[in-house]
């Protein structure tokens, strides 16, 4: 099974994250010693990158667990058939955002997914998981035209500002993500999933620069535009 490292709770330096790993001095080292070792080829290679390339990332997907912290730990970490991950988890009381996939793999969060022409964005996106027990009966998959009734749950303002702090930074080292490519898993994959869900603020994520929000006054102009002279 492909799947991320199942170590969480290691942080990215610099960045804030926190989690219950190794201490920071000593892991740290490990990780440059981990990182170091995978990024020489060889002393018998030459390396001459080659300006043909780009990042793999251009989409970044935002998702709730529908899960208590401790199970989705579990289910994000632990070998299984049908592997799922991501690559950020931020957790709730208390807030903690934990790595669970570098940003350079690919995690397995999206699933058959769809955006803007691109598919199986699992290959293109980083995908952050915020811990919310909002439901759907009689589960959190949702399949159109069934009816399900679902209980959304407000997220905390605490893990928002953690999702606002994590997500600049993604864009930061991707700026090849466009505003428009900041989506919801209910996005990608609209005839099963339903999160994050209508209690998410993505206005609040477009106002600290996150995403994008549709303009009232562009959107009536062009709604009427549409609906025409009758």
């Amino acid at each position: 099974m492909r799947q991320g490292s199942g170590l969480p709770g290691y942080g990215l330096p610099g960045s804030g994250l926190r989690g219950s790993g190794l201490p920071a001095c000593g892991l740290l080292v490990l990780l440059a010693l981990l990182v170091g070792c995978a990024a020489q080829p060889g002393a018998d290679v030459v390396v001459l990158p080659s300006e043909n390339q780009d990042s793999r990332v251009d989409h970044l997907v935002m998702h709730f667990t529908s899960e208590t912290t401790e199970r989705s730990l579990e289910l994000l970490t632990k070998r299984r058939p049908g592997p799922v991950s991501a690559h950020y988890l931020i957790t709730d009381a208390p807030v903690t955002v934990y790595q669970l996939v570098p940003e350079t793999r690919r995690a397995w969060h999206a699933g058959r997914s769809w955006w803007a022409g691109e598919n199986a964005l699992n290959d293109s996106s980083i995908g952050i998981e915020i811990v919310n027990v909002s439901r759907c009966e009689p589960s959190s998959v949702v399949a159109y035209p069934e009816a399900r009734s679902c209980n959304y749950l407000p997220f905390e303002d605490a893990q928002i500002d953690a999702l606002i702090e994590l997500s600049r930074g993604i864009l930061e080292r991707f700026p090849e993500i466009a505003p428009e490519d900041v989506v919801g898993h209910s996005d990608i994959t609209p005839s099963r999933r339903v999160d994050p869900g209508p209690s998410f603020p993505w206005r609040r994520l477009a106002e600290a620069g996150i995403g994008a929000w549709p303009d009232d006054v562009l959107v009536e102009r062009n709604t009427a535009a549409l609906r025409g002279p009758w």
